[in-house]
């Protein structure tokens, strides 16, 4: 079994939420996202911080991969609803730290990916985002 769990742990202590408020969803479903959506956020660079930490967690956490992705696309001009978004992911990650990737001995290693495009998803741009 592989885990983060001591790396999660830290980052949950670091980002150092007051709340104990736990989530089961590490993403709002149907919430889209866009590039300017009320204030800016003050601190991009903790913004870009969280990011890249969660895109490091995501090695052993394929369940928060998609919230992450949908979060990066605003490293460079985050605005508060994208930094309690990534809040929320946080909160995920601090109500299921046991999670990891188990490879058993006794299963064959067989990897597939999967790949999903929305045409015109995106609301700002009308482009296609790849999930």
């Amino acid at each position: 079994m592989l885990t983060q769990q001591k790396y999660a742990s830290d980052l949950v202590a670091m980002v150092s939420l007051i709340d104990d408020k736990i989530v089961y969803s590490p993403i709002e479903i149907n919430m889209k996202y866009k590039e300017a959506d009320g204030e800016p956020f003050s601190d991009p660079t903790l913004y870009r911080w969280l990011v890249g930490s969660l895109v490091y967690l995501t090695m052993t956490r394929p369940d928060i991969l998609y919230a992450v992705q949908v979060l990066s696309q605003f490293v460079s001009n985050p605005y508060h609803i994208h930094h309690t978004a990534l809040l929320c992911v946080i909160r995920y990650v601090r109500g299921s730290m046991n999670q990891g990737v188990l490879f058993r001995s006794d299963s064959p290693i067989n990897l597939k990916g999967y790949i999903d495009a929305d045409w015109t998803g995106c609301p700002d741009s009308r482009r296609s985002v790849n999930d």
